[in-house]
């Protein structure tokens, strides 16, 4: 049993009418298990200082891989080497991976992340760069890709992560398999805007976290091990929603789990039906 959580992406340009569109502050978690991965996320975004709760965070590429992001969703410039989208870089790395997985994709988005993001610093300099995204420069974008492996066909999931490198004054990436420590519950991870909800709650760290996890766990009576798994996901964005301070994170909860039969969708219908 596993979980885990995320973030997303940016860019921007220096004279030209711009758009910046953030994820807002993003809780993403994911729950893993032998048989399944489920890949939950809030729905709040965030254009120009206006939050709207109504987008669709989590996608799949061509069927096979469930995406999640979380950080500065998109940017538009004129300048066609600077503009960035999570969705389409998400997109273009599955089709020029190398054998179609989770661990290939992730790693072709990393790339064209640090060309996308490398090419908006360079045009604006880090400092109007961050003050003009609300970006941190260790948390540039996360994406996380959800797959079967193509050897064992168990489910497997992979982070790439694109920050700015103070030390070394460029873009870098980091490429890893989500391998979530054990707590006594399940076994997740948490990234995001605010990860100290999830932290808290899915260890039951705090008494107030014993008593959620106590009224939930009464709730799965009758349910399966990986039933459990994919509503505790759920399950910790719905607290991360409820008790953060984060005001960019919010909105209904969307969710997809993977096995080897497929995936299923659990997102709102306005996103079933885009992607």
């Amino acid at each position: 049993m596993k979980t885990v959580a995320f973030l997303a992406i940016i860019v921007i340009v220096v004279n030209t009418p711009s758009q910046i569109e953030s994820s807002g502050g993003t809780a993403l978690v994911t729950t893993v298990t032998k048989n399944e991965i489920t890949l939950a996320e809030d729905s709040r975004r965030e254009t120009n200082g206006v939050y709207a709760d109504d987008d669709c965070k989590i996608i799949t590429l061509n069927g096979k891989i469930i995406f999640g992001f979380s950080g500065l969703r998109d940017f538009h410039m004129i300048r066609p080497d600077i503009n960035w989208d999570s969705h389409v870089a998400a997109n273009r790395a599955f089709e020029i991976s190398s054998d179609k997985t989770a661990a290939s994709a992730a790693k072709q988005f990393a790339i064209l992340g640090k060309e996308a993001f490398g090419n908006a610093i360079k045009a604006m300099g880090l400092k109007r760069f961050l003050q003009k995204t609300k970006a941190r420069s260790e948390y540039l974008a996360v994406g996380v890709f959800v797959g079967l492996n193509n050897v064992s066909k168990e489910p497997e999931e992979y982070n790439a992560r694109i920050f700015y490198s103070v030390t070394n004054k460029f873009v870098d990436t980091d490429v890893s398999q989500i391998t979530p420590p054990v707590f006594p519950q399940f076994a997740f991870f948490a990234s995001g805007s605010d990860p100290t909800v999830a932290a808290e709650f899915g260890s039951v760290t705090t008494f107030r976290a014993d008593m959620e996890y106590t009224r939930w766990k009464q709730t799965m009576i009758g349910k399966t091990t990986d039933e459990m798994n994919s509503l505790f996901a759920v399950q910790l964005v719905k607290w991360e929603i409820q008790y953060t301070r984060e005001p960019g994170i919010g909105g209904p909860v969307d969710y997809m789990v993977l096995t080897p039969d497929g995936i299923a969708d659990h997102r709102k219908p306005n996103c079933q039906t885009n992607n």
